[in-house]
């Protein structure tokens, strides 16, 4: 799927999915890029605001832990 639509115009539209509230959907198109492409910059950092999206709407303690995690990771340049 990445190789057909490019990468890039995958995240752009999971940034759309992001800007109307929908983390999730953005998630699942930010997955496909950084399976193709670990390190792709506007993936992982669209990525790190889905997370943080979704951490912000939580109150379970296993949830915040994993979301937490995940966001220092795709922040942490490798």
């Amino acid at each position: 799927m990445v190789g057909a639509a490019g990468a890039d115009a995958l995240v752009d539209a999971a940034r759309a999915h992001l800007a109307e509230g929908r983390a999730v959907q953005a998630l699942h198109l930010t997955d496909l890029v950084l399976t193709v492409e670990p390190a792709h910059p506007a993936a992982r950092a669209v990525a790190a605001d889905a997370h943080e999206a979704l951490l912000s709407g939580t109150e379970n303690f296993w949830d915040k832990a994993w979301l937490a995690k995940s966001i220092n990771e795709l922040r942490t340049t490798e």
